[in-house]
């Protein structure tokens, strides 16, 4: 496969045209490799690789490759969506939009794309690679225990280090483990579910999910706002009563004053144990409805469910069934689902 058929300008797969990299000296060091000291005379190492979603581990292994000389041609092989979903799995990204993404980092000079799964001497001597760059874990092969351990021997072979805690793996299982938040915010920005790949029992599942979550929400900010109220009064009694702490002016008067001031404390401590009751039950309030829209939402579920396999055709988001499913949801309380 050429550089054209891959959607890649050649005048663009590296920042040296073809040309000049085979013209590229092959002066040799007394071990008969480069030393990249000279800038006429750039070493050029390979790394390759699938580079799936292309992210800040792929960039750091990358700018290690480059900085392994001072004067380094850094070129990268780009593996086929045939090999890789034959011998590794399926990708995100398509063999041109990971090349794409690799051709555009700052550290590397040239891209090769479709390049081979195993290197062979035959490849690095027609690209005239001086040296290999990859982490040192043994990566095997049909046949292979290691498919870098004939270049590692043949002492062409750098090693460079993964970067801890980011790999195209890593990102994918952060995607699947969050799957509902992803499809629910979709969802509501509009997206199709059709586009998600996601049945219409699902999507309505997670719309209902989604209001049950935004209700409690709401009943939260509710309750602090009163809580924050009272507290408000409360603090202005106990400074009213701090104020009488004064001196009194007279026996009589002192009297009076520590009168009214026990009252009050008798009436604080009333509010204050009003208050905790209050609050206590408000969160039982919340917490019973919301076990019982949850059980709600298993019904609808249920009810979608039957209803599809009872006849699939008729399953359409236009038909006048959810107002059923929501007295359902509810145990026919008065507060039905929204049609959506």
């Amino acid at each position: 496969i050429n550089a054209e058929s891959w959607g890649i300008p050649v005048d663009k797969m590296s920042k040296r045209s073809r040309e000049e990299s085979e013209q590229v000296s092959v002066k040799r060091t007394k071990n008969g490799l480069p030393e990249g000291e000279d800038p006429e005379y750039p070493v050029r190492v390979y790394a390759d690789g699938v580079y799936d979603l292309f992210h800040i581990g792929h960039m750091q292994q990358l700018e290690q490759c480059k900085k392994l000389f001072k004067y380094t041609h850094l070129v990268v092989g780009v593996s086929s969506d045939y090999d890789t979903h034959r011998l590794k799995g399926r990708t995100v990204m398509n063999e041109v939009e990971r090349a794409n993404s690799v051709r555009h980092c700052r550290w590397v000079d040239e891209v090769i794309p479709n390049a081979p799964w195993c290197l062979t001497p035959e490849f690095l001597k027609e690209h005239n690679i001086a040296y290999v760059a990859h982490d040192a874990i043994p990566y095997t092969a049909p046949g292979q225990e290691d498919i870098y351990q004939w270049i590692k021997d043949a002492g062409q072979f750098l090693e460079t280090q993964r970067t801890h805690g980011i790999s195209t793996t890593d990102l994918i299982l952060r995607i699947v483990r969050d799957y509902d938040d992803f499809v629910r915010r979709n969802l509501a920005r509009g997206v199709k579910r059709e586009d998600m790949n996601v049945s219409y029992v699902k999507a309505q599942t997670l719309k209902v999910e989604a209001n049950v979550s935004k209700f409690k929400e709401q009943v939260g900010k509710r309750v602090d706002k009163v809580k924050a109220e009272v507290k408000g009064t409360v603090d202005k009694i106990t400074d009213k009563i701090q104020s009488l702490d004064e001196e009194p002016v007279g026996k009589s008067f002192d009297d009076s004053v520590n009168k009214f001031r026990d009252n009050i404390r008798v009436k604080f401590d009333d509010l204050k144990e009003h208050l905790k009751d209050w609050e206590d039950k408000s969160t039982e309030l919340i917490g019973k409805f919301t076990e019982k829209y949850e059980r709600g939402v298993h019904k609808v579920e249920q009810f979608l469910r039957q209803r599809f396999v009872r006849s699939p055709v008729d399953m359409s988001p236009d038909r006048d069934f959810l107002p059923v499913a929501a007295n359902i949801a509810t145990d026919s309380s008065s507060n039905g689902l929204e049609r959506s």
